[in-house]
């Protein structure tokens, strides 16, 4: 509605360039969230966001085998496959594939839910970033790399609720910094940890590491002019 009253009113179609966050406001008191959300289940059965919104309450509240329990029952909903409801679905599956690899016995399941939030939709850094995490975990640190560089060829920025903030502040690098750390790879270590270092200084794997990569490129050149 313009200032000037006597002017006529106009409407721009948006289509789906307006993005609407709706941020937790951490000074209230999410004690009643719980159970205002378990009554929402009972009152709308068929919503599947309904039950997602429960299983990540039980997820903040670190109780980690019935948020497990309620993400998977999301998956039984027919509606969680509509196109409408893909972010839900990529909420729902990236969750699973931490529950199972982090906090379960069942690790193959945690890739096995990343790999499909990767087939839902490849353009999300999420499940690239999520998986060499793991893969660097289980020390295939190659194999971590190559995800990662997957993951940073592939994303756009969708500006969802499912994206996470630091993934887009060099969180690749960091990884990046580490598994080639990891590998002895000190150039590169050392590359990518500027990066990682310049974004985030107050990290201290992230420091320690950048700061040992430099001291290792130092001495190898050294090395090789005594050489």
């Amino acid at each position: 509605m313009p200032n000037d009253l006597s002017k006529p009113e106009m409407v721009f179609d948006a289509e789906d360039h307006i993005y609407l966050h709706h941020l937790q406001d951490r000074t209230k008191d999410r004690g009643n969230y719980l159970d205002l959300l378990i009554q929402s289940v009972k009152e709308r059965p068929e919503s599947a966001h309904c039950r997602m919104l429960l299983a990540r309450e039980y997820l903040v509240k670190q109780d980690y085998e019935t948020a497990r329990k309620e993400y998977l029952a999301c998956l039984e909903y027919k509606e969680i496959r509509e196109p409408k409801n893909k972010l839900i679905l990529l909420e729902v599956l990236g969750r699973l594939g931490e529950l199972h690899y982090w906090c379960s016995e069942e690790k193959g399941k945690g890739i096995y839910y990343f790999l499909q939030f990767m087939k839902e939709d490849p353009t999300y850094r999420e499940p690239y970033f999520c998986l060499a995490d793991i893969y660097m975990h289980e020390g295939l640190y190659q194999l971590a790399i190559a995800t990662i560089n997957m993951g940073l060829q592939n994303s756009v920025r969708h500006y969802s609720w499912v994206e996470r903030a630091d993934f887009w502040i060099a969180k690749g690098e960091e990884l990046l910094l580490h598994a080639y750390h990891a590998l002895g790879d000190y150039p590169n270590a050392a590359k990518y940890g500027k990066i990682a270092y310049e974004h985030n200084p107050n990290k201290k794997t992230i420091a320690s590491e950048y700061i040992h990569a430099l001291e290792a490129c130092y001495f190898q050149n050294v090395d090789d002019k005594k050489a």
